[in-house]
């Protein structure tokens, strides 16, 4: 049987209206089969033999640290803010509803071939609707060898021009391409598994 710790608004508020509202989820999800941990009945504990507030949250913890499922339910709770941050401490699933739990739950679990076939799916469609863009580096287009004097033929100033961005320029010397930097306007769109 599944643990479902269910936390929201205690003392914020309309008080008897939220503990009914907790105890309403939480008999909706023993109904469904579900273990339920419910600090808000400590309420009723509290009013004959009160605690401080921070023993409810040492004890709430440890029951927390127990469940398999987390149900953070709508409204200002300081309490259940703490809460929910150690359940995903915990790396329990945070759910907002019980409906959200139940659906969750209903999912065939899936395995073998079949998750893999799903899961290359999605990382292909991951790969398209999120590309990675990287820019290339300058395509770089020799204009003209000119020569720098005539007493020394061999010694040319090269120019050259990106077919990219337009960017040109001038290398002295040694034949080769200006430098590998990239391009602003070599715009290559990768996917994630490229």
């Amino acid at each position: 049987m599944k643990r479902v710790y269910v936390a929201g608004p205690m003392s914020a508020g309309d008080k008897a209206f939220n503990i009914r509202n907790a105890m309403k989820t939480a008999a909706e999800l023993m109904e469904a089969g579900y273990a339920v941990y419910l600090p808000h009945l400590s309420h009723f504990m509290q009013m004959s033999f009160p605690q401080p507030y921070e023993r409810w949250l040492a004890m709430d913890l440890e029951w927390l640290k127990v469940c398999d499922a987390f149900i953070r339910l709508p409204g200002v709770s300081r309490g259940a803010d703490k809460e929910e941050v150690w359940a995903k401490g915990l790396g329990l699933p945070v759910y907002r509803s019980v409906a959200d739990l139940l659906w969750a739950d209903s999912k065939p679990d899936i395995s073998g071939p079949v998750r893999e076939a799903m899961e290359n799916i999605g990382a292909k469609f991951d790969a398209i609707m999120n590309p990675v863009q990287v820019y290339g580096p300058h395509d770089w287009v020799r204009l003209n060898g000119t020569p720098l004097s005539t007493t020394v033929p061999e010694q040319f100033a090269h120019s050259w021009k990106c077919r990219f961005c337009g960017e040109t320029a001038v290398i002295y010397g040694a034949p080769g391409p200006p430098s590998m930097d990239n391009c602003p306007k070599n715009l290559l769109v990768l996917g994630h598994d490229s």
